[in-house]
């Protein structure tokens, strides 16, 4: 039997829902990406966003700790300040 390549399962919901994204842990701001971790349906998720310049990407990353624990809707409410 092959293995399966694919990313996600078959049966597998993909995230589409801001309101049941759970940020759980943000990683150091490498150059200019942003690269952090959310759950949803019992899953864990990456996300790898490139900032335009690292100071952005620094302060993303620092309101994303904020809202470790929290909705990823919930960052959607917090204004950048740089």
């Amino acid at each position: 039997m092959a293995a399966d390549a694919r990313a996600f399962s078959p049966y597998q919901k993909f995230p589409t829902d801001e309101e049941s994204v759970v940020v759980t842990q943000v990683f150091p701001v490498i150059n200019e990406f942003v690269t952090f971790t959310c759950e949803f349906d019992g899953h864990q998720h990456a996300y790898d966003l490139q900032i335009e310049d690292i100071h952005t990407a620094k302060e993303l990353a620092r309101i994303l700790n904020e809202c470790v624990g929290k909705t990823l809707d919930a960052f959607g409410a917090v204004p950048l300040e740089y």
